[in-house]
């Protein structure tokens, strides 16, 4: 049948669909709205550290250059891991000096927006024929009988496709920028990498604990690791806020759909990718704590506690308050892990989640 008006519209009734389309435009909407916010906060990232770490006048140009292509493959430019790969294979013998700068400009070179479509377009291709061949596949028990007219099943068919392609879209490009922040600090806090920081950063760190450049610069990267990770760090939760919408427009309060397994695995699959994101920015930033830590309290003849300065009361004193604040530094990223985002993505939208299964179940 043709006729729009086979199903009725009821919110209450548990017999109609209207509500379930309204869920999945919502979703969609919402994904529209987070990929603006997450540019805005990247742009507020860019900004921030032109301006505190390089000591230049804020633009809001740079990260949205797409003329800036590094010098690379095709295939080099599809994986963010090919960029200087040889200092974390560990394929540089000699420790190399580089400017902030220097590395800062390729971040926002890898970062473009031509190289973010083709990193992102590439992922989902892969994660549509993934998902095309688990569909076809005999496990896929997901049906939708209960909808009456064949124009409505056509409606909430595209409606559907619709919502799960903003947000796998919006999944891939958190995924995307959160890699390519990972990949940046742990070349940051490369064993191999002495970075160069701009000299009045370093003086004015130097000023404030009395302690040489050797030592400051190490404090200088701690504090640019927490800046640069707080913007990734908030938006790496906003998929979930679709998901709950998408899970709640299958609930079985509004009309009868069915909570397979197939739907719990295909939830749980898209969860994964989320936390994936959220763990490797955390781990990124622990690697470079821990290389910090270990580069000032190892028995290296380069380390700070075997240089002549450090023998006199007062630099001791210093240098080992100095450590410890760095140890328990627990700002930002490196918040207790009962605080971290990841935790309460998983307590808040789970249990609304879980919340809507009880539902369907009291009902």
């Amino acid at each position: 049948s043709l006729n729009y008006w086979l199903e009725p519209l009821s919110f209450t009734n548990g017999v109609s669909m209207w509500p379930s389309i309204l869920m999945k435009v919502m979703a969609i909407l919402l994904s529209i709205y987070f990929f603006c916010r997450i540019n805005n906060k990247l742009l507020d990232s860019c900004e921030g550290t032109e301006k505190n770490y390089l000591l230049l006048e804020a633009t809001k140009s740079l990260i949205n250059e797409g003329n800036k292509i590094p010098n690379c493959s095709g295939v080099e430019i599809i994986s963010i891991d090919r960029w200087r790969k040889d200092l974390l294979n560990g394929e540089v013998k000699d420790k190399q000096s580089i400017q902030f700068s220097t590395l800062w400009n390729e971040y926002q070179c890898w970062g473009a927006r031509k190289l973010t479509m083709v990193r992102v377009s590439t992922a989902l291709i892969i994660t549509a024929l993934l998902c095309a061949t688990i569909i076809s596949t005999p496990f896929n028990d997901v049906t939708f009988h209960h909808i009456r007219g064949q124009s409505n099943y056509v409606i909430n068919l595209w409606w559907f496709g619709l919502a799960v392609l903003f947000y796998v879209l919006l999944i891939l490009y958190v995924a995307e920028k959160v890699h390519l922040s990972s990949h940046f600090i742990k070349l940051l806090a490369n064993p191999k990498v002495e970075i160069n920081w701009s000299p009045t950063v370093v003086q004015t760190y130097r000023n404030k604990y009395g302690l040489p450049e050797r030592v400051v610069r190490y404090r200088i990267l701690l504090d640019f690791i927490n800046d640069h990770t707080y913007a990734p760090n908030k938006f790496i939760y906003y998929p979930f806020f679709c998901l709950f919408l998408i899970v709640m427009s299958r609930n079985y309060y509004f009309d009868n759909w069915p909570t397979t397994p197939f739907v719990l695995t295909v939830y749980a699959f898209f969860v994964l990718l989320t936390l994936i994101s959220a763990i490797r920015l955390r781990a990124a930033a622990l690697y470079a704590r821990n290389q910090i830590l270990d580069r000032l309290e190892n028995n290296s003849a380069d380390a700070p506690i075997n240089a002549i300065w450090y023998r006199y009361r007062s630099n001791a004193v210093k240098l080992q308050s100095f450590i410890g604040e760095i140890r328990d530094f627990k700002d930002g990223i490196y918040r207790p892990l009962a605080y971290h985002p990841m935790v309460l993505n998983l307590l808040v939208p789970f249990s609304s989640v879980g919340g809507i299964y009880l539902i369907e179940y009291l009902v």
